[in-house]
């Protein structure tokens, strides 16, 4: 519960703070710089309550243990397929209508 209030106000507080910087406000100005800093620091603490401040989180520990090197190699290259999935329901969301 912790760790996905961290992640979720870390997440929108950067998106927020990236959103109005360069468009309504200066990227220098305390409009912009406030939540985009402040979402990074929520992010940061999310990563350490996660690898020290519980045994089961969002991310389970267990992905990132592994015996051999072959074991700890699987959870980026599930990273990468997934981020191939989400590419591809992206490009079919946004172009499948237009066609």
């Amino acid at each position: 519960m912790i760790g996905a209030a961290l992640l979720v106000s870390g997440t929108i507080l950067f998106i927020v703070g990236l959103n109005l910087g360069g468009g309504q406000f200066p990227w220098g100005d305390a409009h912009a710089l406030g939540p985009l800093v402040s979402g990074l620091i929520t992010l940061l603490a999310f990563g350490v309550y996660e690898t020290w401040g519980t045994k089961v989180g969002i991310l389970h520990h267990d992905l990132f243990k592994g015996v051999t090197r072959r074991q700890r190699a699987s959870f980026p290259i599930f990273c990468i397929l997934f981020f191939c999935e989400g590419a591809i329901f992206f490009a079919t969301a946004v172009w499948y209508p237009v066609m």
